[in-house]
């Protein structure tokens, strides 16, 4: 979903959520697609937030 490598550190990770983030800016959103899409990543982020916490 958020395109990052699987052995990307902490940091890597955070700056690729950044990244997509900036992208899909709630204020430039022009439809219903990148709503979604702006939604699953975060999703995805805490998922995997989560989910580094837990190793």
């Amino acid at each position: 979903m958020l395109g990052i490598d699987p052995k990307a550190t902490n940091e890597e990770f955070k700056n690729e959520y950044l990244k997509l983030i900036e992208k899909y800016q709630p204020n430039t959103i022009q439809n219903k697609e990148e709503l979604l899409k702006m939604s699953e990543i975060i999703d995805a982020y805490v998922v995997i937030k989560e989910f580094r916490k837990m190793d």
